[in-house]
């Protein structure tokens, strides 16, 4: 900053030994003249605009990915506002050899890290959320 340079503090991208140091840290770093922001916003950054085809689909892939609720309504822009198929049915398997079977079921791992105290709240939504897929064409259930 002394050298004429604007700074930027990736918040979500820096840690501290606990909340309240992390949240220090950045109540320092923005005293210093930094701005804070959020890896989002970086990539965001380096788009630019969504007009710029070559890096588009590469960047989109890493919202969907990884920046939680904006990511999830980019994905439901696609499918139901733009009439794309979901994100998964794209997925091509090099295991799967067969061109018949390339659009067959596809099955998802997912793993949980439940807070302590917090299991029912989490059952309760996983029944809720596992509900409301069943609504999904071709959806074939949760265990």
């Amino acid at each position: 900053m002394k050298a004429g340079y604007d700074v930027y503090a990736v918040e979500d991208a820096s840690g501290g030994t606990s909340v309240t140091a992390h949240n220090a840290a950045m109540r320092r770093v923005e005293q210093a003249g930094a701005a804070p922001m959020t890896a989002l916003q970086v990539l965001l950054e380096y788009q630019r605009d969504w007009a710029r085809k070559e890096t588009y689909d590469a960047v989109i892939g890493v919202v969907k990915e990884h920046c939680g609720a904006y990511g999830q309504g980019c994905e439901y822009a696609y499918t139901m506002v733009h009439g794309a198929p979901p994100a998964g049915a794209a997925l091509k398997v090099d295991a799967m050899e067969d061109p018949a079977n390339e659009t067959g079921p596809l099955t998802v791992i997912v793993t949980w890290k439940v807070r302590k105290g917090r299991e029912r709240e989490f059952e309760a939504w996983r029944h809720e959320i596992g509900d409301a897929a069943l609504k999904f064409p071709g959806h074939m259930g949760s265990t």
